[in-house]
């Protein structure tokens, strides 16, 4: 691991499991560098992915506090949590399932009134490349992505797709196993439902297309939601 990695990993693990508190304040530069044997510049540029992450402000040169990761934190941090177990891990994955759920159905709704004819064909084909069941989880992880993304960007919503792009870099392949084995795998077998809700965008039915994704995509959330 890259020594900024590791730094960058420790410190937040620090912060996330409590041994550093909200109101705290950070070790200073230079007993961090010794702490952890690597030059200022390393500890800097770890110091910075903390900051931008929303786990410290600075509040004088030279001097970072905590702050609580609920209040400041944005998206990014969903893969930290769930690496170092500060949020039960089924609970991350039955709220994401939750975010998952609206995001999709909204972005259903948005693209059967506004996806250009190349976008609504996209979905379309992504809808039949559903793999059969027996496929691999990585075909499935694939599958889903690929057919999310493509009604997402018929939605043409920039915060939709900033969304989703965290949860597919971070935390979504960190949970999606998970959400396979608690019932995933029924939804996206289900290429039915799927090319179903293709058509429904493709012909311009907003409010079907939005009721079929809530429904398909609210089946793992109710299974996760048994399951916390």
């Amino acid at each position: 691991m890259d020594p900024s990695d590791h730094v960058f990993a420790t410190l937040v693990e620090d912060i996330l499991s409590g041994a550093l508190a909200v109101g705290d304040l950070l070790a200073p530069e230079d007993e961090l560098a010794r702490r952890f044997d690597v030059t200022p510049q390393v500890i800097r540029g770890a110091i910075l992915g903390i900051e931008q992450s929303g786990l410290v402000k600075t509040v004088r040169p030279g001097v970072l506090q905590v702050l609580d990761w609920r209040e400041n934190s944005g998206l990014r941090i969903l893969s930290i949590l769930a690496s170092t177990g500060a949020v039960p891990a089924l609970r991350l994955v039955h709220d994401v399932c939750v975010m998952r759920r609206m995001i999709g159905a909204d972005a259903a709704r948005i693209s059967a009134a506004k996806a250009s004819p190349a976008q609504r064909a996209a979905i379309m084909a992504a809808a039949a490349d559903y793999p059969d069941q027996g496929a691999t989880a990585t075909a499935v992880f694939a599958a889903d992505v690929a057919f999310w993304t493509a009604v997402v960007d018929g939605a043409d919503n920039i915060a939709y797709r900033l969304a989703l792009n965290t949860l597919i870099a971070g935390f979504y392949d960190v949970g999606f196993r998970t959400m396979l084995e608690l019932g995933l795998a029924a939804e996206v077998a289900d290429r039915a439902a799927h090319v179903r809700l293709a058509q429904l965008i493709g012909d311009g039915l907003g409010a079907e297309a939005f009721d079929l994704a809530s429904d398909l995509l609210g089946r793992v959330v109710a299974l996760v939601a048994d399951a916390v």
